[in-house]
Order: structure tokens, then C-alpha cells, then sequence
């Protein structure tokens, strides 16, 4: 049986011997397979069903490179967690129904960002698709690995991006993964960890879905080679789509005005990411202890306030 030729086939036959849990997979490779391999490596990143892999050792004969992956579960828990992740996963694809990738990518950050919890620690199972599928609670690279396989799933084109994140309890960056995400056509950031850790109550967030490079460098940093531009696009960011980018101040109080009268308790705005920061969660505080006597409401309000991206959210907690 010949050895397949390329990059694409060299992959998908190293794929298929870590499913089939195969001890060692040789693939051709010329004179200085490395690179072949480091490629190999960042595809493994990007594959979050070959979660059982931890790590490769090789060795190059002639034209040939073998590979020994190093799983960290036997064959019948492999083939148990990947069963019960696709169960999982297929139900919430089925969940998300058949719209349009927008539609879908932003129902499936809903159901991580309202059901897995955000935690530490070294269980690998956290850094997987299998602690936020099965078990609910993930790190980082668990949340990220668990969208990619979730859109993979539904046909949206899907990465995992390495970087680092800004830490407000540290007051630095830290070790950090998220996704870039194509949505109708773009490629475009989603970090559904910052939206889980961000939120407040049973309200959800979207400050960190559909941002264009410069938006999430704010308090990202990214790296690797070959990935995909994220521009900025009108009309694609998630609050100017739902009409909740507020243009002013004017239009942020009318905001809060409309939302006392109806009754509602609970709002979430953006303002422009040109505002300048200092100061601005005071001043969201004093329009809504303005707005509150203004529309014959009365009570004590908590601001949740997130000044990178620039959104608040504003609780009535009694009234």
C-alpha cells in the first residue's frame, strides 16, 4: 500500500491512526520532515476530537517519518469521551437549527457561555472539548476546543487562536485561548471564555463575539503564522447588530429611560470605543441615578462594568 503524498493526506492518515488509536502512524516526508511535523502539530491544535493526544515523538528514516502520539486516555475511554461528546454536541447542533452561520455561531456561545463554568487547574479533560461537554467546567483551551467542535459540527469554518489575555485580578496578561470564527463571510474574533467570566446573573454577554483584530487587541495578543485577517465590519459586532451601541451619551440615557419605563431591571449597552475611559463608569452611574426619578422609579442599581470593550450593565436590584 503506497504512502499518500501531500501535506492534506500526510494529515488526514495521522488523523485516522490517532482515532483508531494506532501506536505509531508513518507518513513520507523529505529530508527535514520538521517542519512537516510542526505544521502537523498546529492541525492537531485545531482538532479538538484528537483530544487524547498529548504529545508526539518521532523519528525520520530515508523519506519516511514516524510518529508516536502519546494519548493520555486508553482506547475504550477515547472512544467512550469522544462518544459522548458527539452526543452532546449533535443535540445542541440540532438545538441551533438551520439558520444562517450567524444565527447558529451565536446560539452555540450561548449555550458554553450559560452552562460551563470557567475554573482552573490541570486535568486535561478541562482543557478539552470533554470538560465543558461532559462535565461542564473548562479552562480556556476547554471553552475554545469546545466551540471549534461544536461549529465544526455545523459547518462553520473555525480556529483556535493562542495568545494571551488581560487578567483584571492579576493586572497582567496571561496564557489565553479563544476562536476566530468566519460568520457570513468574514473572519471575525469570539471569545466565549471572557463572555462567560464577564457576565453577571443569569444575563448573557456578547462583548467578546464578532470582533475585528483591532477590537479584540484591546486586551488580546495573538500570535502565529497563516491565520486569518479579521477587519472590521459594519454591522457584524453583536451589540451594534441588536441595536444596543449606543452613537452619545443622548442616546445611552434615552436608552435607560425607555428601558425604566417598560421595567425592565436589568439593561446592557456599549458605547463607542473611542470614549475615553477615565471616568466613564462614573458617568454611566449618574445617568442612571438621573434617569431613575426622571421615569418615577426608585431603588438601588449595581453598574457591571467591562471599560476595555466599553459595555455596561446596569442592575435594578430593588425597586
Amino acid at each position: 500500500m503506497s504512502l499518500p503524498v501531500g501535506k492534506d493526506a500526510c494529515w488526514e492518515k495521522l488523523r485516522r491512526g490517532i482515532l483508531a488509536h494506532q501506536p505509531s502512524v508513518t507518513i513520507p516526508a523529505r529530508p527535514g520532515g520538521l517542519a512537516l511535523l510542526a505544521e502537523l502539530e498546529e492541525r492537531l491544535i485545531n482538532a479538538p476530537e484528537l483530544f487524547s493526544v498529548s504529545a508526539f515523538r518521532y523519528e525520520q528514516t530515508g523519506l519516511q517519518l514516524t510518529i508516536w502520539p502519546a494519548y493520555r486516555f486508553s482506547r475504550a475511554e477515547t472512544g467512550d469521551l469522544l462518544e459522548r461528546c458527539r452526543r452532546v454536541a449533535d443535540s445542541l447542533v440540532r438545538r441551533a437549527g438551520g439558520g444562517g452561520d450567524y444565527d447558529r455561531a451565536l446560539t452555540l456561545h450561548d449555550f458554553l457561555t450559560r452552562n460551563v463554568v470557567y475554573t482552573t487547574g490541570s486535568d486535561v479533560r478541562l482543557h478539552s472539548m470533554v470538560g465543558p461537554l461532559t462535565e461542564k467546567k473548562a479552562v480556556c483551551e476547554g471553552f475554545a476546543k469546545a466551540y471549534k467542535y461544536l461549529l465544526d459540527r455545523s459547518g462553520i469554518p473555525c480556529r483556535v487562536v493562542s495568545g494571551t489575555g488581560w487578567d483584571p485580578v492579576n493586572g497582567r496578561q496571561e496564557p489565553h485561548a479563544w476562536n476566530l470564527v468566519c460568520l457570513e463571510g468574514h473572519w471575525t474574533h469570539v471569545d466565549v471564555t471572557y463572555d462567560a467570566t464577564v457576565r453577571a446573573g443569569d444575563v448573557l454577554r456578547y462583548d467578546y463575539f464578532a470582533l475585528s483584530d483591532g477590537e479584540i487587541r484591546r486586551d488580546h495578543a495573538f500570535r502565529g503564522t497563516g491565520l486569518p485577517e479579521a477587519p472590521l465590519v459594519p454591522g457584524l459586532g453583536y451589540y451594534e447588530r441588536a441595536g444596543l451601541l449606543m452613537p452619545d451619551w443622548r442616546a445611552l440615557e434615552d436608552h435607560i429611560r425607555a428601558g425604566l419605563r417598560q421595567g425592565r431591571r436589568h439593561f446592557v449597552a456599549a458605547l463607542p470605543e473611542d470614549m475615553p475611559e477615565a471616568g466613564l463608569a462614573d458617568r454611566v452611574s449618574a445617568a442612571v441615578s438621573r434617569a431613575l426619578p426622571e421615569t418615577g422609579r426608585d431603588g438601588t442599581f449595581t453598574l457591571h462594568c467591562n471599560l476595555s470593550r466599553r459595555v455596561f450593565h446596569i442592575a435594578l436590584e430593588s425597586v
